[in-house]
């Protein structure tokens, strides 16, 4: 996930304008940064993550399937 979830705007452009839907999955991506976050929240830090459309397409579906590896691996 590039830093905060933001995306290639001009590549997801190229495949979709209505933010509708996840055009690009991006599960592995997620993984592997709530595996890098939940020790860092075990340690006090707080953690906000943001997500953009141009990340995968549509930021509630980001949102949601961070949560869903997060609250798994809680």
């Amino acid at each position: 996930m590039s830093g905060r979830g933001l995306g290639d705007r001009k590549g997801i452009e190229q495949i979709t304008k209505t933010w509708d839907k996840t055009v690009v999955d991006r599960s592995a991506q997620l993984e592997t940064w709530v595996d890098y976050l939940q020790p860092m929240t075990r340690r006090g830090v707080t953690i906000f993550a943001y997500a953009t459309n141009h990340y995968s397409g549509h930021s509630p579906d980001t949102v949601k399937l961070f949560r869903e590896f997060w609250d798994k691996k809680a």
